[in-house]
């Protein structure tokens, strides 16, 4: 709503250079009208109706514009499942519209109406019976507002940068993991498979896998990378002195064999899970409730009396180990188990469950060494785009057992975008807005340095007369475009600078003032501006003096 209000108000000023600029080519018509008895009262009224009008007629055309585009706009829209929205123009929207169109039509409008009647009439007559132009294009209002419109154009074109800069940020970061080329999906097993059966079916279905052609490794886990399901609890090391009240809590993840091979996940020491990792202990507690979902510590397993091995990633043996070597100390879980983890491996930290947090301390178990009742998400990497895989792992495990369904297929690349999904479409509609917005400052600003040259076109007939030369007029119109430019661009900088800790919670990985999106977004301006700049400078540099002077 802010973007839009800012755009709104660009238009507006747009539309109020226009409108005053107009009302001074209509000042003949004007001072007759006054001459004859018309009231000023009057005269508003009617320039007023006009400017309401027009704004009307521009605001059953956006409802149109909004009516065919909003479906095209709901496709671009942070996906949910339970997100259910109504396009339907109610009456509600139908006034909203009108209210504002008629609003703004008549407070900008208002404005050119009290400056074209305002006029000395004897004077006015005077000068039209000298044929003279009256033109008051010198006054400070033209030029005040094709600065708010430059002003807010940058500050737009600003936070758009930020945002495609924070986007892109994101996307180039490095997750911990390699996202190309990797299928996920899940099985749904139907009844009649209890644990056991369940564990020969995840290693039946995973050997049968890696013989597919094209296969590089598969694997399977209880919860996978940036899911919606997590596990965390809290941990005690072997050798480590916690603080007070200090937050001891380590996210957990259940991996199948060469889960980090197929993930792409770097083993910095140690060594990967064996097969007798996967082998249960004399005592095993049951796992289930983790395999589950559970998400609280609370609601985490049981390991008793389980003798279990694990990996930890870099950010948990630097928190609780510091410098020293991990491998054979050992952890246990808070409450859950009285017999220690071994350590056997170091990992690279990754991103667990979104992009922008940090890092947290994760340890990974053995995904066979107990059976399980969860939902469990099978990882598969190909060595090229696995098109067409689909059909392929269908039938795979359709050989397997002919109840098996596979079911959401998703490849990681598009889980990645999916956690980006609200950074895109901030990204994608600031930078559409920040575009229209530069494009009508361009065209107000056409407008206004055109109204110039034919205001001055006198004037720029008596320099040319006098031996001005045809680039010294050129360079006279650009250096008032650029004066404007430059009044837009401290304003606009000072705009940005106020808002920036407004901004801050919705960027990643740089600051708001960020000084290269700042730099960037002027220069785009000051292009735009020459471009808008140039052909009223070259008409004016074409005025003929032998004509402008007989004319006048």
């Amino acid at each position: 709503m802010t973007v839009v209000g800012l755009v709104l108000l660009i238009a507006c000023a747009n539309v109020a250079n226009l409108l005053l600029a107009r009302s001074t080519t209509r000042q003949k018509e004007i001072t007759a009208r006054l001459a004859l008895g018309a009231s000023r009262l009057r005269l508003i009224r009617q320039l007023l109706t006009e400017s309401a009008l027009l704004a009307i007629i521009g605001g059953a055309l956006g409802l149109i514009f909004a009516y065919w585009s909003a479906r095209l706009l709901l496709g671009y829209l942070p996906g949910h499942e339970t997100l259910s929205l109504s396009l339907d123009l109610d009456a509600r929207i139908l006034g909203f519209t009108m209210t504002v169109s008629l609003a703004t039509g008549i407070l900008f409008g208002l404005a050119p109406a009290l400056r074209a009647t305002r006029l000395d009439l004897t004077s006015a007559l005077k000068e039209q019976a000298g044929g003279a132009r009256i033109g008051q294009s010198r006054l400070p209002l033209n030029k005040i507002l094709v600065v708010s419109q430059v002003a807010l154009s940058l500050f737009l074109l600003i936070g758009a940068g930020l945002f495609v800069r924070s986007l892109q940020k994101l996307r180039g970061m490095d997750m911990g993991f390699d996202r190309e080329n990797v299928v996920l999906f899940s099985v749904d097993l139907g009844t009649g498979y209890d644990a056991t059966r369940r564990t020969n079916l995840y290693r039946r279905l995973l050997e049968r896998l890696e013989t597919l052609p094209g296969t590089r490794s598969a694997s399977l886990s209880s919860y996978g990378l940036l899911s919606d399901n997590n596990w965390s609890d809290k941990v005690i090391a072997q050798g480590y002195t916690s603080r007070p009240d200090e937050d001891l809590t380590c996210s957990g993840q259940i991996i199948g064999p060469r889960f980090f091979e197929t993930m792409g996940i770097p083993l910095l020491l140690g060594r990967d899970f064996s097969s007798q990792d996967d082998q249960p202990g004399e005592s095993d507690a049951d796992l289930s409730n983790v395999r589950s979902g559970a998400r609280q510590a609370n609601h985490s397993p049981n390991l008793q009396s389980m003798r279990r091995f694990a990996i930890i990633n870099q950010a948990m043996a630097r928190d609780f180990f510091s410098n020293e070597n991990p491998i054979g100390k050992s952890f246990s879980i808070i409450g859950r188990t009285d017999r220690p983890i071994e350590i056997v491996g170091v990992v690279k930290d990754v991103k667990y469950r979104t992009l922008r947090e940090r890092t947290p301390r994760t340890f990974y178990l053995p995904f066979f060494q107990q059976p399980s009742n969860s939902d469990t998400t099978f990882e598969f990497r190909t060595f090229t785009q696995p098109a067409g895989l689909a059909e392929t792992i269908r039938r795979a495990a359709l050989e397997l057992d002919p109840k098996l369904q596979i079911i959401g297929m998703r490849m990681m690349n598009d889980v990645v975008d999916r956690t980006l999904i609200q950074e895109r479409f901030v990204a994608q509609l600031a930078g559409f807005f920040s575009l229209f917005a530069l494009l009508l400052a361009a065209i107000g600003l056409y407008g206004v340095m055109s109204y110039t040259v034919t205001q001055r076109t006198t004037e720029i007939g008596i320099r040319m007369a006098l031996g001005a030369q045809r680039t010294d007029i050129t360079a006279m119109i650009l250096r008032k475009a650029a004066t404007l430019l430059a009044a837009g661009l401290v304003l606009g900088v000072g705009l940005s600078l106020a808002a920036a800790s407004a901004a801050g919670a919705l960027l990643f990985g740089l600051k708001p003032r960020d000084p290269a999106t700042l730099a960037g977004a002027a220069l785009l301006l000051a292009f735009v501006t020459v471009v808008a700049s140039l052909v009223p400078s070259m008409r004016a540099a074409n005025v003929n003096p032998i004509d402008s002077l007989r004319t006048e």
